[in-house]
Order: C-alpha cells, then sequence, then structure tokens
C-alpha cells in the first residue's frame, strides 16, 4: 500500500511538470533573465525568443546578446550566440523568478577589447553587484582580442571549448590556427588568486611547451607569485606583477639548450629548417619594466658552444660566444664570430635607446672573401635566409652602421643569386661596393641576367623603401624574359630612374638596335622617354611604356621614324609575304600586347600616318591590272612584275590588327590612286574601294583601240585621262581587284578623285 501511495505521487508529480513545461510560456521569463545577467555582470543584456526544455530543466534562449561595459566602444557587443541554454533553480521559477545556476553557449563569439586607458573589458564590473554565474560553459566558440596598442592589434581565435565550474576552476582548449598549435589551460580562481598551467602543443612538435602559474589579481595589478615556463630541458622562471600597462617582472634561465630555446621560436611562427639541429647553453638573467608595449631590459644574456646543422647546410654554422649586457637604455652585443666552412663574419652591436620609437644602432660587420653560400646558410640558421634564394660567389666587406648612416665598402666576385622575384639569376662577374649615408653603390659592375650582359653603377637608396639609380650598358634585352618575374608580396616597392645604351631590344619580333633612353620604373611599369633607336635600317625617337604588371606585357609607343624599310616591319607585324618595299616615314601612336600563338599585329590599337617615295609594289603592275579591270581595249601589256612607288601617303586607325583609312593616295608614275576601305594586318585581308586615274600618257593607247564601256564606270576624263573605279579584296598573297560597277559617272569621280588627292 504505501508503494502504490508512492507510485501515484511521483506520477501525479511527473505529471504535474509535464503540465507545467507544455503550457509555461517562457517568454515571460524574458525580463526577469535579462535584469538577472545584467546586474550580475555589470553589462547590459537581451535575449531572444524563450523556450523550456524539461530534461535538463533549462531555459532555451536565441540571440542573446551581452553588450559592452561602461567606457568601452565597439561596433561588436561582449558577446554574442545563436543558442543559449540556462539552467536554474525550480522553486524561484514557480514564482516567476529565474535564478540562474550554469550557462551553456552554443558557438559563441567573445570580444575582449582593451581601452584607451589600458583596461580590458573582461575585468570591468562597474555595474554589478560583486556576484557571478555559478557555472558557464562554452562549446564551439570564437574569441577576438583587440589590443590598439598591440603590434598586431586584432588577433582571432576559433574552436574554443570552455568549462567554469561551480568549484571555480577553468578548464578550455582551443586550436591556434595562424600558429599550427593546440592550446589548453586548467585552473582555479578563487577570492583573486588563479592557480594552473597553460600548454601549447606544436603540430609535429616532438613536446609542449607549458607554463605552470601562480598568479594573484588585485585589479588592475596581477602578481607572479609563481610563473614557470618549460619547453624540453629549458626552464625559465618569472617573478614580478603586470598592470594594465606596467611590468615590473624578472625573468631566469641557466644553461639551458638552445636547441629548446628554437623550439620555442618555431611555436610562434619563426622558420627554420625542419631538420635543424641546434647545440649550446643559454643563460639569462633580466629584470623587465616599463610598459607592456616598450619593455625595459636590464640584466645579461649569454649564448656559448652554438653550433647549427642540417642537411641544408653543407657545413655546420659555429657561433662564438654571444654576451649581451643589457640596461634600460641601451642592449651591448660583445664582439662575436659565425663561421662555416670558410666563411668567417664578425659582427658587434650597440643599440640606444631600443624601446623608443627610433632606436639607435651602431654595429660592424666585416667579412672577406665569404662564400655567397655559406654566408647564406649563416641566415639560413636563424631563419632569417629570404624563401627561394640561392647563390654562389664570394663577398668582402667591411660595413659600419652609426645611427642608420651606412659607411664603409667592399667587393663581389662571381656572384650569382637566384630569387622568386628574378626571371633568371643575376650573375655579377665583379663589382665594387660602397656603403654611404642610407646607399648602397655598386661600381664597375659586370653583370649578366638572362641573355643581358652589361656593365654599370648602380645606387640603391633607403632599404625600406628602396630607390634605385643607375648608368647602364647593355647587349640586348628581351622584355619577354621579365614577365616571368614576380616580386614576394612581403618586398618593398622599388622605384628606379636611369639611362640605358643597348645594342638591342626584341619586342614581338620587332628587333629595335643602338637604343638610348632614360628609363623610370615604378609599380611594374617600365617608361623610357625620351628613346632612341635604330629599326630595320631606319632611325626612331620618341616615348615608349611597357606594363610588366599585366600578362602579356603592354606596349605603348609614341614614335616618328624615318626610312624604316616596310617589308620587314610587315613581316615582323604579321606572317606571310611582304606585299610593299621601300624607306616608310611617318608617326605612330600605338598600343601592342602580343598573345602567345597569336600575330603581334591582332593587338595593335591607334593611329598611324606613313609617308613613302621611292617604294615598290611586289607581285603586282598597276596598269596591268587597271587595264584588265577597264578592259582597256589596245593595252599593251607591261612587262613588269611590279609598280613604282613614286609617293605614297595616308593615315590609319588601328583596331586589334585592323587598319582602316579614308584618305589613301598613291602615285605611281604613270597614274594615281586613290582609296578607302579596310587592311586586316593580322590576317592579311584586303578590303578597298579604289580609283585609278592613268594620265594621258597611259591611256593613249587604249584610247587607240577604243574605249570598253563595262558598267559606264569606265570614263574619260576632261583632259584625256582615264578614271577607273575598283575594289581590291583578298589577301596579301592573293589579291583580286575589280570594276566596282557601285559607281558611275566620269565628273564625279574625277571630282572625288581630285579631292581626296
Amino acid at each position: 500500500m504505501p508503494h502504490r501511495k508512492a507510485i501515484a505521487t511521483a506520477a501525479l508529480l511527473l505529471t504535474a511538470l509535464v503540465a507545467f513545461v507544455l503550457f509555461f510560456d517562457a517568454n515571460r521569463l524574458r525580463g526577469p533573465l535579462e535584469a538577472n545577467l545584467s546586474r550580475r555582470l555589470g553589462r547590459p543584456v537581451t535575449a531572444g525568443p524563450m523556450s523550456l526544455k524539461l530534461f535538463p530543466l533549462s531555459l532555451r534562449v536565441a540571440n542573446v546578446t551581452i553588450g559592452q561595459p561602461a567606457g568601452f566602444v565597439s561596433q561588436n557587443p561582449f558577446l554574442q550566440a545563436k543558442e543559449v541554454f540556462v539552467a536554474f533553480a525550480l522553486l524561484p521559477l514557480l514564482r516567476g523568478e529565474v535564478d540562474v545556476l550554469d550557462i551553456e553557449l552554443q558557438s559563441p563569439a567573445v570580444e575582449l577589447l582593451r581601452n584607451p586607458a589600458g583596461a580590458w573589458n573582461y575585468t570591468s564590473t562597474s555595474a554589478g553587484q560583486g556576484d557571478t554565474i555559478p557555472a558557464w560553459s562554452i562549446r564551439d566558440g570564437s574569441l577576438a582580442l583587440i589590443d590598439p596598442q598591440s603590434p598586431s592589434p586584432r588577433s582571432v581565435y576559433d574552436h574554443i571549448d570552455a568549462r567554469w565550474s561551480a568549484n571555480r576552476r577553468l578548464e578550455a582548449k582551443a586550436r591556434l590556427e595562424t600558429l599550427r598549435t593546440n592550446a589548453s589551460a586548467d585552473a582555479l580562481y578563487e577570492n583573486g588568486r588563479a592557480q594552473g598551467s597553460l600548454t601549447l602543443q606544436a603540430d609535429g612538435a616532438p613536446q609542449p611547451f607549458t607554463v605552470a602559474f601562480d598568479l594573484e589579481l588585485s585589479s588592475p595589478t596581477w602578481r607572479a607569485r609563481q610563473l614557470t615556463a618549460k619547453l624540453g630541458a629549458l626552464t625559465v622562471a618569472v617573478a614580478g606583477t603586470i598592470t594594465s600597462s606596467q611590468l615590473e617582472l624578472t625573468a631566469k634561465t641557466e644553461k639551458a639548450p638552445v636547441g629548446d630555446v628554437l623550439q620555442l621560436a618555431a611555436i610562434f611562427g619563426g622558420k627554420l629548417p625542419p631538420d635543424l639541429k641546434v647545440n649550446g647553453l643559454l643563460s639569462a638573467d633580466l629584470a623587465i619594466s616599463g610598459t607592456t608595449t616598450h619593455p625595459l631590459l636590464n640584466g645579461r644574456l649569454e649564448a656559448t658552444q652554438s653550433e647549427f646543422s642540417s642537411k641544408e647546410l653543407a657545413a655546420p654554422v659555429r657561433a662564438s660566444a654571444l654576451r649581451v649586457a643589457m640596461t634600460p637604455t641601451t642592449l651591448t652585443a660583445e664582439p662575436f664570430t659565425l663561421e662555416t666552412g670558410g666563411a668567417k663574419l664578425l659582427a658587434r652591436a650597440t643599440i640606444r635607446d631600443y624601446s623608443g620609437k627610433d632606436p639607435l644602432v651602431e654595429a660592424s660587420l666585416r667579412t672577406d672573401g665569404a662564400s655567397v653560400e655559406e654566408l647564406l646558410a649563416m641566415a639560413s640558421a636563424y631563419g632569417l635566409r629570404p624563401p627561394g634564394v640561392t647563390g654562389s660567389g664570394s663577398v668582402s666587406l667591411d660595413l659600419r652602421i652609426n645611427n642608420s648612416v651606412y659607411s664603409g665598402s667592399g667587393s663581389l666576385r662571381g656572384v650569382t643569386l637566384a630569387a622568386p622575384a628574378l626571371p633568371k639569376p643575376l650573375q655579377l662577374a665583379q663589382a665594387s661596393v660602397k656603403f654611404a649615408a642610407d646607399s648602397l653603390i655598386l661600381d664597375n659592375a659586370q653583370f649578366a641576367i638572362g641573355s643581358t650582359h652589361g656593365r654599370g653603377s648602380f645606387t640603391l637608396q633607403s632599404f625600406t623603401r628602396p630607390k634605385l639609380t643607375f648608368q647602364a650598358s647593355v647587349d640586348q634585352i628581351n622584355p619577354a624574359e621579365w614577365q616571368t618575374a614576380g616580386p614576394p608580396s612581403a618586398a618593398p616597392p622599388l622605384t628606379a630612374h636611369g639611362t640605358l645604351t643597348a645594342g638591342r631590344v626584341l619586342f614581338a619580333n620587332l628587333p629595335l638596335e643602338d637604343v638610348k633612353a632614360t628609363i623610370a620604373f615604378a609599380n611594374r611599369q617600365l617608361t623610357l622617354q625620351p628613346f632612341t633607336a635604330r629599326l630595320f635600317g631606319g632611325q626612331h625617337s620618341g616615348a615608349a611604356t611597357v606594363d610588366l604588371g599585366k600578362s602579356p606585357a603592354t606596349l605603348t609607343l609614341d614614335s616618328k621614324f624615318q626610312n624604316i624599310e616596310a617589308a620587314q616591319l610587315l613581316a615582323a607585324a604579321s606572317p606571310g609575304r611582304s606585299f610593299v618595299s621601300g624607306p616608310l616615314s611617318g608617326r605612330m601612336q600605338i598600343t601592342l600586347s602580343p598573345r602567345a600563338g597569336e600575330p603581334p599585329a591582332r593587338s595593335l590599337n591607334g593611329n598611324v600616318e606613313l609617308l613613302m617615295a621611292n617604294g615598290k609594289l611586289t607581285g603586282v603592275q598597276m596598269l596591268n591590272e587597271m587595264a584588265i579591270a577597264g578592259k582597256l581595249l589596245g593595252f599593251l601589256k607591261r612587262r613588269e612584275t611590279f609598280t613604282e612607288i613614286v609617293q605614297f601617303r595616308g593615315t590609319f586607325r588601328l583596331a586589334n590588327g585592323v587598319a582602316n583609312t579614308s584618305d589613301l593616295a598613291l602615285n605611281f608614275g604613270s597614274g594615281q590612286l586613290t582609296g578607302e576601305g579596310a587592311i586586316g594586318l593580322a590576317d592579311q585581308t584586303l578590303n578597298l574601294r579604289l580609283t585609278t586615274l592613268l594620265g594621258r600618257e597611259a591611256a593613249a593607247p587604249a584610247r587607240a583601240g577604243g574605249l570598253g564601256a563595262v558598267l559606264g564606270a569606265i570614263l574619260a576624263g576632261p583632259q584625256g585621262q582615264i578614271v577607273i573605279p575598283t575594289t581590291l579584296t583578298g589577301t596579301f598573297a592573293q589579291p583580286r581587284l575589280a570594276p566596282d560597277a557601285s559607281r558611275t559617272g566620269a565628273a564625279g569621280l574625277l571630282d572625288r578623285f581630285q579631292r581626296k588627292k
């Protein structure tokens, strides 16, 4: 009987609970919930639609937003989540109150923000009552860390799982994708004291980096009672205090393996050869003060017995003892050497006001006949080698730096450098080196790159925004070789200006010879102005621009030219048989951007003015063709297979390799011809309307036999001439000349001819 009553009571309670869940309007709790959370968190809280969940008993809340506390301005809230589950006490709920016990946030986005005063938004309790949420958890969250005072003002971390339990324990893990590292933390926090550990495990790293800490928070100051960082045999002990902007710390390590130090550098983004092996010991005893953005150091750092080796290094890189003395104003490195194979590099350095905006550097660097390959190996051992750069040859150098002013000298012998930014390896047979102010000067340089060989002098100013000035003489240049070059994204922009003479420049089958130009280069634009050259026996003068940033490269040319051989020019611009020869003069304003596998002429656009005297139309005898077209009776056929050009002129508008003209004029001695229409330079097609006027001498034999009256278009002129309208179609190789039946009337034809003439 008692059992039945208990079962009945339980069933009744369960039924009542189910009924409560089914009929309870959770949305009427939105106001109390927002007020409860706002009071506890000290910042505004808003919630969206709500529903009651039975197992476990909780509220499902959509579109939750927690705003920024007072004193913080941002376009984003402190936290926003599309879905939140809130566990609560049942009895207060029956009274319409919400007593929050636990919160679970699904995929929230959190913004941690530092304001100009140095305070963080997560520490503010300006409006709160001092109590907090007993427990909360995050599933697959993201965290944006925003610190305008940091060199990297915004960092974002994803895939964060965290749990804050009622016993004040925090367990968290996150993926730091930019570092390819998994992070985890486990800590207890009570009465302003945090104790626990942080672990970073980088992908492929043999051992993790761990930090054990015991910290006290008395806002806004953190005091490190104990902070010990470990990686393998490396142990660094840190103690002291940190505020939002001030540091008062000590850091010590004694005879730590240098290899473990480099592993730590790799975790935080350092690029080192994957098989690099490092021997050596590092000791440090430092006091750190100042601010988080401008720390000041006092103490010593010493590295001894350092040696680096890897498959990439032909021989190990050895370093003498490196001793650095540190004061709040100065860092001083005693003289030290780096050696590998037969190369030795001697260096020393002092940096004054190193925490200021403009640190002052005093340093010297010296080497005598060192191998470029071995110098690059030294850079590689310290992770300083530019990606993809290889080289050989020898370098002698005596460089001094004083407050960013460079001085010294040196020489290069048989140096070859290959880099992704160069289309071909750069070869320097010899050059003398000078340093002056912020400039590197190469004198008497004998160089080669690709098919180009030359000599000259070069001055490079500013290593942060390099500017090159030069005087150079080369045998030849092929701009197509430079289209494969692409400077790395991190490289500073280069500008250049100088004078150049070149024996030959080949662009789109146009061989420019005896080139003389003043050259400017910026933003991948190469400008030659003024620019003179010989081309196919004639002379060019003008300006040219080559846009190397486009693919294919684009040539813009403004040229005046005299006596260029027309047959050679046409052969270079378009395949097939040339139909005209002779010295060509005029002016062109064109662009040319030839694509692989296409005739260069197809990309021609612009305007051209042409003038020729004493030339030839090859493969055609104009009088014979006109006699056939006009059916002139009694005309005696000429034996020549060409037509003399006494004078030719015309202007052309070029559009994608098609030349249109309306003022074509040709004097071939025994007659004159005018025309209009189009000439396809790429496909060698002809579509012209011509009007030919034969003089009295040429017309006399025909008159003796009588005039043909084909379509009424071949008529006698008032002074005994013959006017013949024709069309010229077909191709350069197979032209077709035919009577033009659409044009009749001798007076009208002659009038139009005189106007065009």
